[in-house]
This record gives C-alpha cells, sequence and structure tokens, in this order.
C-alpha cells in the first residue's frame, strides 16, 4: 500500500468513526420517538409525549441591525487575483495581478508601487497568468517567496524570489 493509499484509508476511517458516533442506537439518550403535527406554516416535528409547542414561541427575535462599512484602501488595479502579507513586521500588503506583476502597498495602504514584473514570462487570461503568491514563514529572515504562474507556453511554474527592502528581485 502506497503512503497516499494508507492516508487516504486513514481519513476514510476517521469519517466512519465519527459518523458512528453521530447516529443513534437503540436505548441511547438521543433516540427519540417524533410525531410530526400539520400547522399552518407546514408540518412540524414534536418529541412523543412533548408539549405541542406555542407557534408565537418558535419564531427567532429579528437579528440586531448591523452597519458594515468598506473602505477601499488602493485603486487603479488591473485584475487583482491574490493579496499576502509577509511575517516581516513591515505591514506591508503586496496584491497580485493576473497579467504579472506584483504591487506592494506600504504599511498596508496606497500608494502602491510595483514591486515585481514578469509580465515577459506570463501567459494570462481566462484561468491563467501569475495567480499566486506566498512568503516563506522565516521571510524576515531569509527574504524568500513564491509564485504560481502560467508561462507563455501554458506551462504551470512555481518560482523563488528574494524580497529585499519591500522590492522583488525579478532575477
Amino acid at each position: 500500500m502506497t503512503d497516499r493509499a494508507a492516508r487516504a484509508a486513514a481519513s476514510l476511517g476517521a469519517v466512519v468513526l465519527l459518523l458512528a458516533g453521530c447516529i443513534a442506537t437503540p436505548g441511547s439518550p438521543a433516540q427519540t420517538d417524533t410525531v410530526i403535527e400539520p400547522s399552518p406554516g407546514g408540518p412540524t416535528a414534536t418529541p412523543a409525549g412533548a408539549a405541542t409547542p406555542d407557534p408565537a414561541a418558535t419564531v427567532p427575535p429579528e437579528p440586531p441591525a448591523s452597519r458594515v462599512t468598506l473602505e477601499p484602501i488602493v485603486e487603479g488595479l488591473e485584475q487583482p487575483v491574490a493579496v499576502a502579507v509577509p511575517d516581516d513586521g513591515t505591514g506591508d500588503m503586496y496584491v497580485v495581478e493576473q497579467a504579472g506583476r506584483i504591487l506592494r502597498l506600504p504599511g498596508g495602504s496606497a500608494p502602491a508601487e510595483v514591486a515585481l514584473d514578469i509580465r515577459d514570462r506570463v501567459g494570462s487570461g481566462g484561468e491563467r497568468g501569475l495567480l499566486g503568491l506566498a512568503f516563506h514563514p522565516a521571510v524576515a529572515d531569509d527574504g524568500r517567496l513564491f509564485v504560481d504562474y502560467t508561462d507563455r507556453n501554458g506551462d504551470t511554474v512555481i518560482a523563488e524570489f528574494r524580497l529585499e527592502a519591500g522590492r522583488i528581485d525579478p532575477s
């Protein structure tokens, strides 16, 4: 059995055990008889021997009004597909544009500046292009980051770059 098959079998076994714990067995406290009773809003289920609930008591209260305010932090992006923040203490935010650019927002706010431009290497459009960015967990020490893009031949490339003073070395 391959390592992959062993992991799949172990995962399946865990799911089966989890589901088995959810199924009531005869005589278990989770098992109750249920009576379906008609009501004006449709049938309702009531455990046998329980009092019929008051329909007015089953209506949940109205949730409190909530207000969400959105504030743009940068404008003029062209097909942004991802955002990443390195764990380097700068608070900088990096936005990935599908055509092949990564923009840096110093401290997480505008104005944005180009940190990497590899449009000459990227074939973009549809589901292709510069699609992902991940910073190494020790980026503050070693400066490594990784990008996922589709090259001009249609092949997927995972490339390693170095981050130096907010700029990404294209070589």
